[in-house]
């Protein structure tokens, strides 16, 4: 299961397309907690920030995690969404 799972009637709905690629030595061990927060967040903002009939790219490795959208450029800065909320 991954993030996007959580989203699967939105993505229908909204005719997204997603395709992964994942290598085999994409697995990591990790705490659960720990790594659905890492993915849902991305994962939010993949479906959120997209167009009708567009596409999500999701490629994880051994090393990282990239998600790419159809979305329209952001009109919101990309920094913020990684500072820490306190």
């Amino acid at each position: 299961m991954n993030g996007l799972d959580n989203y699967k009637e939105i993505l229908e709905l909204k005719k997204i397309n997603v395709v992964l690629d994942a290598n085999d030595d994409a697995l990591v061990e990790m705490n659960e907690v720990l790594a659905e927060i890492i993915d849902l967040k991305p994962s939010k903002y993949a479906v959120r920030f997209n167009i009708d009939g567009g596409f999500i790219n999701c490629h994880i490795d051994k090393t990282f995690l990239i998600l790419t959208n159809a979305g329209l450029a952001s009109i919101i800065n990309t920094e913020d969404l990684f500072k820490k909320i306190s």
